[in-house]
């Protein structure tokens, strides 16, 4: 980053704080703010007030023992509080009051006889204190506390206590509080209680974060499911993509090949396909920079008509994250501080076998193979001597070729556990956030700053990850009629690695731990590393290094110039500066007679490699919605317009023959330089709109629409329209559905359509582009020629995808809400999708234009059910479940013959095609008398595996390797997740809490016949790639004939055992429990001496237990790799201890 954007940024975030200051400072909270909305047809007063309270923050108070059930029906929009309680008491003999913040409706007053006297209990009074918290022992503000019958009430404080005046006699207090289920405590005889409220489970109020706005849940008519932000809280997860899993059924997140390294993100999806449109407070943020703890609410938004309106940005659906925001609090700030302390270890690891059982596996591979024995019988004598005693011998000696150099790894004798000697058994990570929140009568403000710091699992190289954040918002009301929204968030993450050494990416190194022998020593005997460990490259060999400073600002201004409608206007801005440098030192072995030579993983010159890049992106919006009712006819309608613009450059460096290795600067060096830029840009604009339609509740219907265009395409195809639909019916709310009241309390069908464009594709790839190389090896007097290749094709005609999506589904709510189930059927077809070209005579020359030729659909279902309920009035718990499955079919594609190396029509995405198997060949006489399996290799032995001839021809093979004629190969499996489930239990009594969190997949099939995948294996096809498990001395010998594994091959011999069969196809399904917390909230008496409004411990474990059929040396979330299956970073297992302060 440069000095003038660090200083803009450190000017901005010191305004930030002044602004906060003197708000903090100035604020008073006697007034709230002066808009409620309600459109109500014959709901309790009850009902009614929990709006006005959920709205506006006034708890309430009925003095009377009917009043709260008189059903009323009102339809105000945008009014204050007078306004709203004229209508609703319009037509009843009621009145009411606003009294210290509680609104108390009584009957209205009759005249008095002069001179009566009060009653006589009047006249003796006695006090009554006590403390109102909840399930989790949290104190409870704004509590009303009421005389059932009476006239007395008053409201808990921030500490949840109260205090009250009472006359003497028999007297039942009422607590009742938004969110929570009334409680009535007898107190004849008390002068101090203890109260706890529960959750309600009955309010069907909650408001869902949609495009553009809000909408109560009951009113819903797309695929949209909110998570609370407090599901993720407490985690030791280093960014959000990490916490998505399991949280909502349809929502798939996966493990990807970074695996569980410190900077390690998560790929999801939507209903198996894309990537969805991440936005965070409305701007695209990097889901993996966001603080996890900054989290308030996420909204999945999962089908097209609630996709719709942000048109070709988010055609596989959206996720909205909305963070925290300022809190009404009597001016007086709020803070919290939360800390967790974690320890991490490898959910799973291999055990590679000791040096003998390792020496005679190779020997018995490399005769398998015709070769002579890779250890000799003097080494292995050795071997024996050193496992009985190793101080009895050295570990290596001299090279016997050339004494001034160590001896290779067949003529060691060493006994190394490398997984032991590589990893740390612990490795420690930390998180801190610490936030301020509060506001009053016209202002509200939320900062808080958060530190992850998570270090490696790697024992002898320092590597670590570590991320500052910043988030800060405030809003003001400037007038009645106008709002002032604005935020900033600013994140700097730092990744820091040593290099591996290959100059590739840091799966490489898990590519080449496992293949190293156990025979080499970790050190020399003179104390010098040794080459094979290559720790002496981790530590010494230079560091790679990349920081990240993501800076975002928004601003936003609401208007309202008239009841019912509104204008708002957002500018976005971010400036996204990142900085990596690539160290490759030179690193000198040392050999037995002290000569220094140049180790064999790294090369003679040193180099330094440094790249700077910068993101700059905008958004704009300006929209404006109308709300109005006539009659039993709700309407409200949204437009609105959008601009974006994207801009990245980069300019990286690269020069080798440093000075010196302790100075590393592109200046301290002499050899050759490269030079490497690049820069693009790119714009979309849009119009969008909603309308919504209600009529009595009953009949929902929503349409969407999005007119935009993309400067990714051609002009003529630039620009699109997509339109949605959306209809829901709630037969709950019919009077025939009376008797199902209740056991069905609440029941919705929905359905949706809506067509979405995809312009998620390369910039510009409907303009030629010529290559340039200017290091041609070409001279023309003394000057280097810079060549330019000819263009390629393009097609002017190429435009968007088209993703059309329906579905249909319901909601139910049972036994008054406590049992909640939400199902989904769907189906997602693409159309006009960019496929394999038709193939143009290689005389062309050049390349074949890409071209809108295929299509794909994609079908499914998901379940989720919820159950809450309470044991006695201290244990409360709630079970959630949810199942989703969902498969993707090829249905168009340029592939006539159907060839199964390629997609073709009708093909499952995923599918694995293979041959059956019969188990190995147990004698010569099986051999012969078997079909023909040439095709894979000449020469076959007992041991070899046995492929079963299912077409019958007595020839082992694929045919023509079409659909049409496969010879014996048939689809053995689906590499794709199928029936995807998650468990989330949690439990509360008194002031413990528990969650346990499972996530799993019910079926999934892995391959490992892949050429880099020896890690499965044992082995590659030569001695460079092994890797030699406790489960692989389970292969088949004259003394092992059952074994599991084939005959082993150190040559290309080996493949034809490895030929895609159902013998060797692992089953990837899993069930693991992905989080397990238990909570303890210290007694409020102990806290509120320190003036602590509540203090709770807890204890975290992540990834505890693992169930899987796949070989233990695996996991399987850690299926994948850059350099073959299974070659990834452990993924960890994490035990953390938190401390959360609020004050």
């Amino acid at each position: 980053m440069s000095w003038p954007l660090t200083i803009r940024i450190f000017i901005m975030m010191k305004l930030v704080a002044f602004l906060i200051l003197g708000f903090v400072l100035q604020t008073s909270a006697d007034v709230k703010a002066q808009h409620i909305t309600l459109h109500v047809q014959g709901k309790t007063l009850r009902d009614v007030m929990k709006q006005i309270q959920v709205q506006q923050g006034y708890s309430f108070f009925f003095r009377g023992d009917r009043i709260a059930q008189t059903r009323v029906s009102v339809h105000v929009e945008h009014v204050n509080l007078e306004e709203a309680m004229a209508a609703i008491l319009a037509d009843e003999q009621l009145e009411w009051a606003l009294k210290d913040g509680i609104i108390v409706i009584k009957p209205k007053a009759t005249t008095k006889r002069p001179g009566s006297a009060p009653p006589a209990a009047e006249l003796q009074q006695r006090e009554i204190t006590g403390r109102v918290a909840d399930a989790q022992g949290t104190p409870l503000s704004g509590v009303t506390v009421s005389v059932k019958g009476g006239n007395s009430v008053t409201t808990t404080d921030a500490q949840g206590n109260f205090r009250l005046t009472l006359p003497q006699g028999n007297l039942t207090l009422v607590f009742s509080n938004v969110g929570f289920e009334s409680q009535e405590v007898d107190v004849s005889n008390q002068r101090s209680v203890q109260v706890t409220l529960t959750n309600s489970v009955s309010d069907l109020d909650e408001v869902v974060v949609v495009g553009y706005g809000t909408q109560r849940k009951a009113n819903l008519s797309g695929a949209v499911e909110m998570v609370d932000g407090e599901r993720l809280a407490d985690r030791p997860i280093g960014n959000v993509s990490q916490a998505l899993q399991g949280i909502s059924p349809g929502l798939n997140v996966f493990t990807n090949n970074s695996g569980g390294q410190p900077d390690a993100t998560m790929n999801f999806n939507i209903r198996g396909m894309g990537n969805p449109l991440v936005l965070v407070d409305g701007l695209p943020v990097d889901i993996n920079l966001v603080n996890p703890e900054d989290i308030a609410s996420i909204s999945v938004i999962k089908d097209a008509s609630s996709a719709a309106i942000y048109g070709a940005n988010a055609p596989y659906g959206v996720i909205l994250i909305t963070t925290k925001k300022g809190q009404f609090s009597e001016g007086k700030p709020r803070f919290n501080y939360n800390n967790t302390l974690s320890m991490g270890a490898p959910t799973r690891l291999p055990h590679p076998v000791n040096s003998l059982d390792f020496s005679t596996y190779l020997n018995a591979a490399t005769v398998n193979a015709g070769s002579a024995p890779l250890f000799s019988d003097e080494v292995i004598e050795r071997i024996k001597q050193y496992m009985q005693d190793p101080t009895s011998i050295p570990a290596v000696g001299p090279d016997p070729l050339d004494p001034s150099k160590w001896a290779k790894r067949e003529n060691a004798n060493g006994n190394t556990n490398w997984y032991d000697e590589i990893l740390k058994p612990w490795a420690l990570r930390q998180k801190h956030d610490l936030s301020m929140n509060g506001g009053g009568q016209h202002f509200n403000y939320y900062v808080s700053l958060g530190l992850f710091d998570h270090r490696g699992q790697m024992r002898y190289a320092n590597e670590g990850y570590k991320r500052y954040n910043i988030d800060a918002k405030i809003s003001a009301t400037i007038t009645d009629w106008m709002r002032i929204n604005f935020l900033t968030k600013f994140s700097n993450s730092d990744i820091d690695y040593p290099n591996d050494g290959y100059g590739l990416d840091r799966s490489v190194m898990w590519h080449d731990f496992p293949r190293r022998f156990p025979t080499d020593p970790v050190r020399y005997p003179n104390g010098t590393w040794s080459e094979m460990s290559r720790f002496q490259v981790f530590e010494d060999g230079g560091r790679e290094k990349h920081v990240t400073n993501d800076f975002w600002t928004k601003i936003e201004a609401e208007f309202e110039p008239i009841k019912g409608w509104l204008i708002k206007g957002d500018y976005g801005w971010n400036n996204k500066a990142s900085t990596s440098s690539l160290h490759r030192a030179k690193v000198d072995a040392v050999g037995p007679d002290g000569t220094l030579y140049t180790h064999f993983d790294t090369t003679p010159l040193n180099s330094l490699t440094k790249t700077y890049a910068r993101n700059n992106y905008w958004n704009a919006n300006i929209y404006s919605s109308y709300e109005t009712r006539v009659s039993d006819h709700n309407f409200k309608l949204l437009v609105g317009h959008q601009r974006e613009f994207g801009r990245f450059e980069d300019l990286s460096g690269y020069r080798d023959n440093l000075l010196t290795d302790y100075v590393p600067a592109i200046l301290l060096a002499t050899g050759s330089t490269r030079l490497y830029d690049h820069m693009n840009e790119w714009a979309t604009m849009g119009t969008f709109a909603r309308l919504n339609y209600d009529y009595r509740d009953k009949y929902l219907l929503e349409f969407n629409g999005r007119y935009q265009g993309s400067s990714r395409f051609d002009e003529a195809s630039r620009f699109g329209f997509f339109p949605s639909v959306s209809v829901a019916y709630r037969l709950s709310e019919e009077n025939y559905w009376a008797p199902l009241k209740q056991t069905v309390n609440e029941f919705k069908l929905r359905a949706s359509y809506g067509s979405l464009g995809n312009h998620n594709v390369a910039n510009f790839l409907y303009l030629p582009v010529m290559p340039v190389n200017p290091q041609v090896s070409w001279v023309a007097g003394n000057t280097p020629v810079i060549g330019i290749n000819a263009p390629g094709i393009v097609s002017s005609a190429l435009t968007w995808e088209t993703i059309s999506t329906t579905n249909v589904g319901f909601d139910a709510g049972l036994m008054n809400n406590r049992i909640l189930v939400t199902f989904d059927l769907f189906k997602r077809e693409i159309s006009d999708m960019i496929g394999t070209p038709n193939p143009l005579p290689a005389t062309l020359g050049t390349g074949v234009p890409q071209e809108n030729n295929a299509a794909q659909k994609n079908t499914g279902w998901e379940l989720s059910v919820t159950y809450k309920g309470k044991i006695q009035e201290d244990f409360h718990y709630d079970l959630t479940v949810g199942l989703t499955d969902y498969k993707t079919v090829i249905t168009r594609w340029n592939n006539p013959n159907r060839v199964l190396s390629q997609n073709y029509e009708g093909r499952v995405l995923g599918e694995i095609w293979g041959y059956h198997s019969n188990g190995l060949f147990q004698s010569d006489e099986e051999i012969a008398s078997a079909p023909d399996q040439s095709r894979f290799f000449g020469v076959w032995k007992p041991g070899d595996v046995r492929y079963e001839d299912v077409d019958g021809n007595g020839e082992i093979g694929p045919g023509l390797n079409t659909v049409d004629n496969s010879g014996d190969l048939r689809i053995i499996g689906n590499s794709n997740p199928r029936y995807l489930y998650s468990l989330n239990l949690g439990m509360n009594y008194k002031r413990f809490d528990f969650n346990m969190f499972w996530t799993g997949v019910g079926k999934r099939d892995v391959d490992f016949s892949g050429g880099g995948d020896w890690l499965f294996w044992g082995h590659a096809d030569n001695v460079w790639g092994t890797s030699v498990f406790e489960q692989h001395m389970d292969y088949y010998r004259a003394d092992n004939p059952d074994g599991y594994w084939p005959n082993p091959y150190i040559s290309a011999e080996t493949h034809k055992n490895r030929q895609t069969s159902t013998r060797y196809l692992q089953n990837a399904a899993y069930a693991r429990l992905k989080n397990l917390s238990l909570g303890y909230t210290l007694p409020a008496q102990l806290t509120n001496r320190l003036s602590i409004s509540q203090t709770r411990i807890f204890f975290n474990a992540e990834n505890l237990l693992t169930f899987s059929g796949i070989e233990r040396f695996l996991d399987p979330e850690g299926t994948d790799g850059n350099f073959g299956r299974g070659k990834v970073y452990p993924i960890q297992k994490t035990l953390s201890l938190g401390l959360n302060i609020n004050f």
